[in-house]
């Protein structure tokens, strides 16, 4: 996971917890609600369609779910 920090123009790994990485994605869905950013399906740099869902708790330990 990256995280893109808007005042310095940078992007700076985020370390978390859970047991697999989202792949690389474009053309996806995300939103924050609360304390949790939820991202759904896009595609692959390849162009391959992704049909997955993730959590991703930005407070306290990071924590990445993959719910689907």
């Amino acid at each position: 996971m990256w995280c893109f920090n808007t005042c310095e123009k940078e992007w700076t790994e985020v370390p978390y917890l859970g047991l697999e990485t989202p792949q690389a994605r474009h053309n996806h869905a995300a939103c924050l609600i609360g304390d949790i950013i939820y991202v759904f399906g896009g595609e692959t740099f390849e162009g391959a369609a992704l049909n997955d869902f993730y959590a991703f708790m930005i407070k306290g330990p990071q924590v990445i779910f993959h719910m689907s």
